[in-house]
């Protein structure tokens, strides 16, 4: 039997819209940035190379704490939740920049994605199609909808933040409080994600967000 004693906070956007991407440059750079068989954006072992959005209705329209870009599922941090984040969970943060189509950045906010993928798992309804064979991304999807939580053996204790599916930091306790008593959590909601030994699933413990393939 699984005995819940710790918990992440899956952390979403309030946005109502994602931030548009360059349509000229998206189709020259897509590749670049995600499989093409299963849309996932790759991991990176480093910096996140610049994307160049489009900022027609000027910067304005950079608002919350946490955005999202459309097509390529990075989060945009803003400047002052990086700052929350740090430093405990910077350094499991791979960061990169904004650009307008004249090249100039987009002050205050930056591309981010959590180092360390790990799958929200589900119960027996969950969704387990295989690898791509392409990238090597498990085509997994927790059911019950809403339902979904995190197997203690996938990562190591005292990660602060992790990557779930489609792209989405889950926080530890801590950050989230922070987040909270800084005044950010308005912007932003939170689902948490319990922490348990065994799946709940039928499959195997060990399934990777990513395989080789």
């Amino acid at each position: 039997m699984n005995k819940v004693e710790l918990a992440y906070y899956e952390l979403g956007s309030k946005s109502d819209r994602p931030i548009d991407i360059k349509k000229a440059w998206l189709r020259e750079n897509r590749a670049h940035f995600c499989c093409l068989a299963c849309a996932d954006v790759y991991p990176k072992s480093g910096p996140l190379d610049p994307i160049v959005v489009d900022a027609r209705g000027g910067h304005s329209q950079f608002h919350l704490p946490l955005e999202f870009v459309s097509k390529i599922r990075y989060e945009i941090i803003r400047d002052d939740l990086l700052a929350v984040l740090d430093p405990d969970a910077c350094e499991y943060l791979n960061l990169g920049v904004l650009l307008d189509e004249t090249g100039k950045q987009i002050p205050n906010y930056h591309t981010a994605q959590a180092k360390i993928a790990v799958l929200l798992r589900g119960g027996m309804e969950s969704s387990n199609n295989g690898v791509c064979n392409r990238c090597g991304r498990r085509r997994y999807w927790p059911m019950p909808h809403g339902h979904g939580y995190l197997l203690r053996s996938t990562f190591q204790e005292g990660v602060p933040i992790l990557r779930v599916q489609v792209g989405n930091f889950a926080v530890n306790q801590a950050i989230r409080d922070r987040i909270v008593a800084a005044g950010l959590a308005r912007g932003m909601y939170f689902i948490k994600r319990p922490v348990l030994d065994e799946p709940e699933d039928g499959l195997p413990v060990d399934l990777k967000f990513y395989e080789k393939v």
